[in-house]
């Protein structure tokens, strides 16, 4: 992983490795994505890719990790501040992150997707992926993989979308 760093920022070869990492993640591995991430991180602290650590944690239930990230690195992030929010039981922090998230303009349908996912509430999550796989937002490409999903696998119409996603069975 010597590569990660080149100078200031990340080389060009961080892309595929932290692809690769994500598999980790996507494998249900957290402990193995964790300890990879993190590495990527202690070589390159501003390579925003490597920051879905905060989305392992969040499904590690280490909550005050992933919210501490999030403020240190995206503080401004509506979706995100409503997603960690939302997990870990606190739906006024979360409905005043998804507030702050509805005055921007433009913004892609699976942020609000992420916010409601995370505050539990599947039926504006539905209808906002439903909005992001008519704006075909690259979201649509992991719904069969992204632990946050996890919630809506048993739901026809979450069902019903990956099938129009073309995604296998």
């Amino acid at each position: 992983m010597s590569c990660i760093c080149a100078g200031v920022g990340a080389a060009p070869c961080a892309w595929p490795v932290v692809a690769s990492i994500a598999w980790w993640a996507f494998s249900r591995q957290y402990d193995r994505a964790e300890e990879k991430l993190n590495a990527v991180l202690e070589m390159a602290p501003s390579f925003g890719r490597a920051h879905m650590v905060r989305y392992v944690y969040v499904e590690k239930g280490e909550f005050a990790k992933a919210l501490a990230d999030v403020k240190k690195y995206s503080p401004h992030s509506g979706r995100e501040l409503a997603y960690v929010f939302g997990r870990s039981g606190h739906p006024a922090e979360a409905q005043r992150a998804l507030e702050e998230l509805n005055q921007r303009q433009p913004v892609d349908p699976s942020a609000f997707a992420w916010a409601y996912i995370g505050m539990g509430n599947k039926d504006q999550t539905l209808a906002w992926l439903e909005k992001a796989y008519a704006q075909h937002s690259n979201v649509m490409v992991t719904l069969k993989v992204e632990p946050g999903w996890d919630p809506l696998r048993s739901d026809p119409r979450f069902q019903y979308l990956v099938r129009r996603v073309g995604l296998p069975q």
